[in-house]
């Protein structure tokens, strides 16, 4: 794609969507979580994955850090996110966002798990975020954050 046709695509994109590029270019390289929950209502929700719901900024920002010990130790090394944007659409005040979430240890990407998105927006900030993927390649043990079913337990890597 051309600088000229990148920057009408872009143009083209609606505040909704440029807030979802945003945030999710907050939690890129390093990685700014106060950023990240600010595109929040004060009272948003976001569902990641099978973990329960989390309410408000804070207990959003909490879940990195209850995640965090989770992580299979080779990717702790540097957690270092990015995505990789396949397609937004736009309904009413729901963006839904396919991509990839890539994962770099040492500046070099090791891992690409599709996910997608449905953000549901109040206004210019997001009531609720749905992020749906298989995250599972990433961590050792997730029993105490499922309340359901029967957790992975992880490759132990």
């Amino acid at each position: 794609m051309s600088a000229q046709e990148t920057m009408t695509y872009l143009e083209a994109e609606s505040a909704e969507m440029k807030v979802v590029r945003s945030q999710l270019k907050s939690a890129e390289g390093e990685a700014d979580y106060d950023l990240f929950v600010s595109y929040f209502t004060e009272d948003g929700t976001y569902k990641f994955d099978n973990f329960d719901v989390r309410s408000g900024r804070n207990n959003i920002k909490q879940m990195f850090s209850d995640l965090y010990p989770l992580v299979k130790g080779y990717l702790q090394k540097t957690i270092r996110y990015g995505h990789d944007i396949k397609s937004f659409e736009q309904l009413g005040n729901k963006v839904f966002c396919e991509m990839y979430t890539l994962y770099f240890i040492d500046g070099e990407e090791r891992l690409r798990i599709p996910c997608f998105g449905v953000y549901t927006f109040e206004g210019d900030l997001i009531k609720s975020l749905k992020l749906f993927m298989d995250t599972s390649p990433l961590f050792f043990d997730t029993s105490k954050l499922i309340p359901f079913g029967k957790p992975y337990k992880g490759l132990g890597i």
